[in-house]
């Protein structure tokens, strides 16, 4: 309902397209960090967590010629790196509204929403 009345305070249009950059690409994030910086935008940089990447490995041979063991160092040391793929810049009002569409996205994706953004009863 409340999408209609907004409809008839519009008082123009615009079309828009969409122009993918040379650097676009899709990144898998499994979290970010950032904060505010000195101009007072919202800084998030993104990261895809992994084990970390062991110097060397050590690779245990049997007398029949077949591999049975590889030694990780990393696996002993338990660390962890974040590869950091991008940041964005974002104005604290445009912050609020990518927040307010990633929780809208996210409740879809998790069937608390129908596709239209209703609350499914």
């Amino acid at each position: 309902m409340e999408e209609e009345n907004a409809e008839e305070r519009v008082v123009g249009k615009y079309h828009v397209q969409y122009i993918l950059g040379d650097g676009y690409g899709v990144h898998h994030a499994t979290g970010c960090y950032g904060g505010v910086n000195a101009q007072g935008d919202v800084i998030a940089n993104f990261f895809s967590e992994q084990h970390a990447i062991p110097g060397e490995t050590i690779i245990r041979v049997g007398e029949d010629g077949k591999t049975f063991d590889e030694g990780n160092e990393a696996d002993k040391v338990g660390e962890a790196m974040r590869f950091v793929s991008c940041a964005v810049a974002l104005r604290p009002s445009v912050a609020r509204a990518v927040a307010r569409w990633l929780n809208k996205s996210a409740d879809m994706a998790e069937g608390n929403v129908a596709g239209n953004g209703e609350k499914e009863e």
